[in-house]
């Protein structure tokens, strides 16, 4: 089916140092006067906020506000935390996505990082790591690809046959177990998917 939405998206970076990094344009929210200015940028699917370092408010001349936030940490719990923010653009492309950020001295134990981007942006597009036999690729497509990825669908789109056994949500362990026995459980439980044949690799 055509369409006329335009997407931005980012080329595939490949993913070194154990990390998901790459340069990301950011601009003041403000006015358009800001020319976006590439950081060196953190894709963190385990943050549920973004964050910027001084250094990128600074350069932008961003408005910063104290605020309280609620976040989730570790198990499911939520915090309230004393936060420092601030609004800016994440721009892909011609769009500019509006994002709300944590600023913090340290975004990232890694001092080259100067934006980590979080769930709060990741989840409003498509975020995909691949394989292309040599390394580790990512890219990111805003807004969301017409199709989800997919592979239970993809892969016979492909002429390929999916997995004999596809795991679900139902498959992972309870998250109420936090023990070393709970860790001990799931190794068992992925073991035994793996020599009963039930995960094809």
């Amino acid at each position: 089916m055509a369409t006329n939405t335009s997407f931005a998206y980012t080329a595939y970076f490949p993913i070194f140092r154990d990390r998901i990094a790459s340069l990301v344009n950011v601009s003041s929210m403000r006015d358009g006067s800001t020319r976006p200015v590439p950081f060196r940028c953190l894709w963190d699917t385990g943050s549920s906020i973004s964050l910027v370092s001084p250094r990128v408010a600074d350069t932008l001349r961003l408005d910063v506000l104290d605020e309280s936030i609620t976040i989730r940490t570790g198990l499911g719990a939520r915090s309230k935390v004393d936060i420092r923010i601030a609004y800016l653009h994440v721009v892909l492309g011609a769009i500019p996505l509006p994002l709300k950020v944590g600023v913090v001295d340290m975004p990232s134990s890694d001092t080259d990082i100067d934006v980590v981007l979080g769930l709060d942006l990741i989840s409003q597009g498509s975020f995909a790591i691949s394989y292309d036999g040599g390394q580790l690729l990512f890219s990111f497509c805003y807004p969301p690809a017409p199709l989800p990825l997919d592979f239970t669908s993809m892969l016979p789109m492909l002429g390929l046959s999916p997995a004999t056994h596809v795991c679900t949500a139902a498959d992972n362990a309870d998250p109420a177990l936090t023990s070393d026995a709970a860790a001990n459980e799931i190794r068992a439980r992925f073991n035994a998917m793996l020599t009963g044949g039930k995960i094809s690799c």
